[in-house]
């Protein structure tokens, strides 16, 4: 019981933790839930603290993927072509972020 134990602490939980907390830092759930696997805790330290890759504003966005804008001012999701796109807000002490992410795929889109 004591290995199962150790085991289920050592590898399991930093996967699930880095499966649930990937998206949250625009990076892949299974890439780094495999990683987790393997490096345990030390793994969920770099998905917290290795630089994010750029999320584009909103007027970028617009710029890069013209087809996306629909008429109504809406946007749709560039990977799956979903409407549902959610508003998600990451406050740090008093600045404040908001991103865009696709309810259908998970994607982030945009930043505003």
């Amino acid at each position: 019981m004591d290995i199962a134990l150790r085991y289920l602490v050592l590898s399991i939980i930093p996967s699930l933790l880095a499966y649930y907390f990937a998206p949250r830092f625009g990076r892949g759930r299974k890439r780094w839930a495999i990683a987790c696997f393997f490096t345990s805790y030390p793994g969920l330290i770099l998905l917290g603290i290795l630089p994010t890759q750029a999320i584009p504003t909103l007027e970028s966005y617009r710029r890069q993927h013209p087809n996306c804008a629909r008429n109504g001012g809406g946007m749709t999701c560039v990977h799956c072509g979903s409407r549902s796109i959610r508003l998600w807000r990451q406050q740090v002490l008093l600045s404040v972020r908001h991103y865009h992410r696709c309810n259908h795929c998970g994607k982030t889109l945009y930043t505003s």
